[in-house]
């Protein structure tokens, strides 16, 4: 019987970073991918490096059921010589230099990017013809993970797939011009075209996306909340009761992310408090070197570092800790996943007002300027600890109501997936 069920399951291919060989992805697409399972025959294509794939430390498991294909991109010179030249003989080369040019901002920058992208685009169907992967005269569906070049690689010869439906998820990276090199994201228009559907994280990023490219709202353009899956119940017991105020970050330590604003906010406050952070990056070192400095000789502050620790074991310790607020104070966001898993444990929020950080923050949190100060995020801090017992316990139930309405993977999985279907 499973056998036959499976037979009729419709052809789903999803396009990925590094998942299933690397974790970084393992957050967004974990959550989902049960249903995924269920619901169609799934081969993943994964663009990871060798040296990614040689790391068999960082493999997620998968059934057998699941074909994995990697495609790693290699590009020596002369190969993105020639696609350089193919590039400026294109109708969508000609159609991205044009809207380049008509910028008048950035000219050489964002033609070396869309060059690039192009370059990417193309070796990577290279790549993927070689694999044989998509039959031509049958239904699938083509997910891409992100909006980024091997979508642009599926869109541009979708002629070769009349029965193919191809759609898209896009976050940030992949959707907001600020955060691309250059202020400008390559070829959307020219995929936006070819594509059956695209699926928004946030309501901020779909209207982003109408506004900027000026396109009419339809069915087209859908929005698909990620949500978050919890492990364990969580403790709703009266929080602040005694001893210190324990305060958790969750993000990489980069610049964008700005965490030193936190270990800037709390030198500057007498409450206890005690600061836990998951993460690592570029930054890690400078920013225990500058809170040692900051907070030094300061008894009513302790702080911990976790570094890069399992998703479950953030999870966990939400569940078997008292967390009495969750803070970021990023410089951009699309709809963080790290704030989604404090609000599934009743943890109010504090974050800045970035991307769709206001769509998680609605009686539940403090919402800090998206460009905030070191003095601005510890008063943020400070009312919280002092806030009416009420009127902070309303926090708590509010977040934990706004994950289960809105957040919670287990139902917005199955949204998804139906979304999928009907494509």
């Amino acid at each position: 019987m499973d056998s036959v069920q499976k037979h009729h399951k419709k052809k789903l291919f999803l396009s990925t970073e590094t998942f299933p060989y690397d974790s970084a992805e393992n957050s967004f697409i974990l959550p989902e991918l049960p249903e995924l399972l269920r619901q169609f025959d799934v081969t993943i294509i994964s663009h990871a490096s060798a040296d990614i794939v040689a790391n068999r430390s960082g493999w997620t498991p998968l059934p057998e059921t699941v074909r994995v294909v990697n495609i790693e991109i290699k590009l020596p010179f002369y190969r993105r010589l020639w696609y350089a030249l193919r590039f400026f003989t294109d109708r969508d080369g000609w159609a991205e230099t044009t809207e380049i040019l008509r910028s008048h901002e950035k000219i050489l920058t964002r033609l070396y990017q869309s060059v690039g992208f192009y370059a990417l685009a193309m070796e990577n169907w290279r790549l993927l013809r070689r694999e044989e992967l998509f039959p031509e005269n049958e239904e699938f569906i083509f997910y891409s993970y992100w909006y980024f070049y091997y979508t642009y690689s599926m869109t541009k010869h979708r002629k070769q797939y009349p029965k193919a439906k191809l759609t898209t998820r896009t976050h940030r990276f992949d959707l907001f011009d600020a955060v691309y090199k250059g202020g400008r994201q390559p070829f959307k228009r020219i995929m936006d075209r070819k594509l059956d559907r695209i699926f928004f994280i946030a309501a901020q990023g779909k209207q982003y996306y109408l506004d900027r490219y000026h396109l009419a709202d339809s069915e087209k353009y859908a929005i698909s909340r990620l949500g978050t899956l919890r492990d364990g119940d969580p403790v709703m017991a009266a929080h602040r009761e005694q001893g210190r105020f324990r305060l958790v970050s969750c993000s990489s330590v980069i610049p964008l992310k700005r965490v030193d604003l936190i270990a800037g906010a709390l030198c500057g406050l007498t409450e206890k408090i005690e600061w836990v952070h998951f993460g690592d990056g570029s930054e890690y070192e400078a920013l225990r070197q500058q809170t040692e400095a900051l907070l030094q000789g300061k008894d009513n502050i302790v702080y911990h570092f976790k570094g890069n620790v399992p998703n479950q074991e953030v999870l966990a310790y939400y569940r078997d800790h008292k967390v009495d607020c969750f803070i970021s104070t990023s410089s951009s966001e699309g709809l963080p996943v790290s704030m989604q898993e404090a609000m599934s444990y009743g943890i109010p929020l504090i974050a800045t007002a970035v991307g769709g950080v206001s769509e998680l923050i609605d009686g539940n949190g403090i919402l800090l300027p998206a460009d905030p100060t070191a003095a601005e995020v510890a008063v943020a801090i400070r009312q919280m600890i002092h806030m009416d017992s009420k009127a902070y316990e309303n926090y708590r139930k509010r977040s934990l109501a706004l994950w289960q309405q809105e957040y919670d993977a287990v139902v917005n999985r199955a949204r998804f997936v139906q979304q999928l279907k009907e494509v």
